[in-house]
Parts: C-alpha cells; structure tokens; sequence
C-alpha cells in the first residue's frame, strides 16, 4: 500500500508539471497492475582469477605485542644428589679351567687350560684335552670297539703398540678301531669271531705364527700376516704336510669406500714314507682376491674378484675315472655380498656370490669322520655358491631368516662303502670317499624366539636337493631339522635341550647288493645337557646323548652308539 501511494503522488506531480508548460503534451493513461516484486539474478565473475589490489576491501593494519606473564607456582624440584667417582674391584678372570667326567661305557672326559693374568705386554697358556669311549653299540660283532682323541696345546702373543705377534703349537692323537661290521646273518659275516677289529691312529701337530693389527688403518696398512704348518702321520705309513701363507691388506677412505686385498700361498704334499709305489698327492696354491666394501646409508656392499692358480699333480693313481696326472688351473671368478635393511630392525634382504677353492687333505676328511679308510685318494673341491636370504622380526623377541640358493660342485667330497665290505677283510674298515660333480638347491628356514625372560627357543629347517654326475649324493639327507631349547635360572643352572631329525639317506646303488638295504631309515634324536653352578668356582654337568635309545647308522654298517650320560666337575681359578 505504502508503494502504491507513493505512485500515485509522483504521477499527480507529474501531471501538474507538465501542464505548466507551454505545448501539449497529450494524455497518457496509467493503469496499475500490482505491487512491484524484488528479484535476484545469478552472479557473474567478471575474472576467474582476480588481483588482490582489485578488491574493494584494504587491508586492515593490526599492531600486537606479545608480553610474558608470571604465574606463581608451589613446585620445588628436589636437589641432585653430587656426583661420585668411585673404584670398584674388577671380578678375576679364572686363569685356570679343570673340566673332569666320566660316563658310561667307560668314557672318561678330561679338560684342563691356563691362562696368564691380563698384561698389556704380553699372554700365554696352554691345554690339554682328553675324552675316549667304547662299546655301547648293539649288535656289532666286534665288542672291542671304541675311540679315543688326546689333544694338547700351548700358545704366545706380545703386544706392541700397532701390532701383536703370536706363535702357537698343538698336537693331537687319534686312535680309533674299525668297529663298522654289524651282525647281519648273512655269510661270511656269522661266520667271524668277535676280537679286535682294526686300528686306525693318527698324530698331528699345528703350529701357527702370525701379526696382527691392533689399531684401525687410516690409509693403508697391512692388517694380518700368517703362517700355519700342519704335519699328519698315520698308522699306515702315510705322511701329509700342509703348509699356508696368507697376507691381508686394507686400504681405507674417506667415502665409505674401503678396499681389501688377501694374498696366499698353499703348499700340499701327501705320500706313503715305505712304498713309493703307493698313491701320492701335491700341489701348490696362489690365491688372489682384491675386493672393496662400500656403503650407502645402511645399504652395504662388497665386490671382489677371487683369482686362484694351481697346480696340482697326482702320482700312482687308481681310479675308475682316471684323472691326469699333472694339472694346472686358473681360474677368475667376481664376487658380491650386499646387505639391504627395507625397514631398520624389522626387514632385511641378504645375498652374496661365492667362489671357493679348496684342497682336501688327510687331516681335514678325517676331522669330518675318524673311521676313513687308510690310503684315502685326495682332490680339490671346486665351489661356486649363489644365495639371496630375507630376515626380520615378527613381534619382540622373535626373529626369522629365511634362504634359497644354488651350488655348482666339482670334486664334491662324498663318503662311501662298498656294498660289500662285509665280504672280504680288507673292506670291514672305514669308508672311502669319492669325488662327484653336480648341482645342490639348498633351502633353509630359522625361526629364534624368546620364549620367556630365561627361555630361549630357535627352530631350523634345511632341505638339500642334489643332482649328482655318476653317481648320487651317498649318504647325504634331504632333510636335516633342529630344535633347541635354552633355559637359565640366573646363576643357579642351565638347561639345553637339542632335538635334531635327519632325513632318509641312500648309501649306494640296490643293483649291487639286494641282500642288504641301500636306504639309511631317518631318525630323531636328542641331547640334553644340564650345568649346575654350585659356586663361581665350582660347578656340575650331565650331558645325555641319544637320550630317546634311538638304533641308526652314521654310515653304511657304522651304527651310532646308545644312550650316553656322562656327568662331572668344573672347578675355575
């Protein structure tokens, strides 16, 4: 009402103005039809992207200052407590160790070592060790059976400012008896007598020389230099010397790049001391393997190359596969190690690249197993060996690893029996070994856990598939599982328990003999060890072997011995 009022005031004005001019005007007829109606249109931008300094609104100009204020409170820190430097007595170190036992089967063990006092001039000590044991195996036709092992040793190092210098000597006797003829009901084998089997001994002594670097290197410094001399006799008038020089050099940088080069000579000789007519081996060995380790972040890396030369030469062989008698190899093979942390402490990769070169001796088969045969025939064993691993942590206090890989062998030592040893005396003796090339995929799985605050657990799995020329992987499993178990209470005692099973083994071809089985049977067993420690001094030990009476054979008609305890003394001074 309020607009329609006010129209009609402005045409009334209107009107009067225009009759107070002097033309005509005419009439114009007016006619309302409604109130008026306020509408909104859309807005329109008139730029997409307008400039500040277009905007009608300026800035505001704003002035503050920030002041501090005091809030009282009622607090008072306690006062620290001054700091004190005291001494406190370092415990000893026991200089001397007497480890004495005995079990059953007469199986006496001893073991006694000294050591000097701490010097920074100089150490010393020495040692001796003794354990032998025999009988406590079923049905075997030999009752006199058994091995003995005595070793002894003495050693010296002098400490000077860069470098120490030491020098070493041990010797060992070996004496075992061929006790490898089970009672199989079969001719001739029911047709012996029990008595002495044959004996086997070995003597060796070790002596070691080397200097080693005490401080890091700045530059360039050689880090270790050795030497080791091994001589071996046995009861059959064999003679083995061995003797190895290696020199290690290190040059370090300043970009995390550090470079290693290892320098060796080897030199071999194998032979019968009464018959020249007899087998003989020997060789020489240089060995060249500059490599360089580097790091990016906690990436790490290693690069090397590993050059051998040798020459090996063989006298009076008798082999199926006769061999030549002189050979000279060289070989060049890279090398590579890395280590890949994807989540620090939660999540690694791992892998290398190997080559390996190595000569069998005497005393390095028969550390493996003491019932060899005498007269062994002797190689080089030729190893290239690819792996890429993952590790990581599953929750707090278990951890895992797990690895898959690829070997090529060549002149792959293998143990083995004729078939037939039981047919003729001169084969109821130990085993032989052969030399086999082929391929191995090893596969292994770990799992280490940490049960509780005193019990630790670790579980391993390892599966082998071998594929061997001429022959197969005698006596050599498949599988070969672990579980150990780990407790300690404090200082009080310990507890350890190892439950390992071995898979089925094949010892030879079934052609050869049906009579007797080529398949090994798999097996579970069990060791248990217990210390009890009575005092710092002095302390207790039982240590169980075979503890579930478990009837198996290490090789063709060598069976293992049954439930072993033996208990005694440590006493430390």
């Amino acid at each position: 009402m309020k607009i329609k009022a006010l129209t009609i005031i402005a045409l009334t004005i209107g009107h009067v103005i225009a009759f107070g001019q002097n033309e005509n005007l005419g009439q114009i007829k007016l006619e309302v039809i409604g109130s008026y109606k306020a509408t909104i249109e859309d807005a329109q931008k008139l730029n997409d992207l307008p400039r500040t300094e277009d905007t009608a609104r300026s800035r505001v100009p704003v002035k503050f200052e920030i002041k501090p204020i005091v809030l009282p409170t009622d607090y008072t820190p306690e006062p620290l407590k001054p700091a004190r430097i005291s001494k406190s007595a370092i415990e000893p170190v026991p200089r001397t160790f007497v480890r004495i036992g005995a079990g059953l089967y007469s199986t006496p063990l001893a073991e006694v070592r000294y050591d000097s006092d701490r010097s920074r001039n100089n150490a010393f000590g020495a040692g001796f060790n003794h354990y032998s044991t025999r009988t406590g195996i079923r049905n075997i036709v030999f009752d006199n059976n058994g091995l003995s092992t005595t070793s002894g040793s003495v050693y010296y190092r002098h400490f000077f400012t860069n470098y120490s210098l030491g020098a070493s000597t041990d010797l060992e006797y070996d004496r075992v008896k061929y006790y490898g003829l089970p009672k199989l009901a079969l001719p001739p084998v029911d047709t012996f007598s029990a008595g002495d089997p044959a004996v086997q001994s070995y003597l060796i002594s070790t002596t070691r020389i080397d200097a080693t670097r005490l401080v890091p290197v700045s530059e360039f410094a050689m880090t270790n230099l050795g030497f080791r001399f091994d001589f071996l006799r046995d009861r059959y008038d064999i003679a083995e010397l061995h003797a190895a020089l290696p020199i290690d050099f290190k040059l370090k940088r300043t970009d995390n790049r550090n470079l290693n080069l290892r320098l060796a000579y080897e030199h071999m000789q194998h032979y019968n001391t009464k018959n020249d007519l007899a087998m003989a081996f020997s060789a020489n060995v240089l060995r060249v393997r500059p490599a360089m380790n580097f790091s990016k972040g906690e990436w790490q890396f290693d690069l090397g190359l590993n050059m051998v030369l040798s020459s090996y030469v063989r006298k009076n062989l008798i082999s199926i596969d006769p061999k030549d008698p002189d050979e000279m190899y060289f070989f060049i093979f890279p090398e590579g190690r890395f280590k890949l942390p994807v989540i620090t402490d939660i999540l690694e990769f791992d892998g290398m690249l190997s080559y390996d070169y190595q000569l069998n001796t005497l005393r390095t088969l028969s550390r493996q197993w003491l019932f060899t045969s005498p007269g062994l025939e002797l190689d080089y064993t030729q190893k290239v060996h690819a792996q890429v691993g993952m590790s990581g942590l599953i929750f707090p206090g278990a951890s895992y690893h797990l690895s898959a890989g690829y070997i090529d062998w060549r002149n792959l030592p293998i143990f083995y029996r004729s078939p037939l040893y039981y047919t003729t005396p001169q084969n109821i003796q130990g085993v032989e070994v052969l030399y086999l090339d082929g391929n191995q995929v090893p596969l292994q799985a770990k799992l280490s856990i940490k049960l509780t605050k005193n019990i630790d657990a670790e579980g391993i799995v390892n599966y082998n598939h071998y594929e061997m020329k001429g022959g197969q992987a005698w006596h050599l499993p498949n599988w070969r599982n672990e579980i150990k178990l780990k407790y300690s209470n404090g200082n009080s005692f310990d507890l350890g328990l190892d439950v390992f099973f071995i898979g089925e083994r094949i010892a030879f071809d079934q052609s050869l003999n049906p009579n007797i089985s080529a398949r090994l049977k798999p097996y579970t067993d069990a060791n248990l060890h217990l210390n009890y420690h009575y005092s710092k001094q002095m302390s207790f030990f039982l240590t169980i072997n075979n503890m579930f009476f478990n009837a198996y054979e290490h090789y063709l008609g060598y069976p293992a011995q049954q439930f072993l305890a033996i208990a005694g003394a440590v006493y430390k001074l």
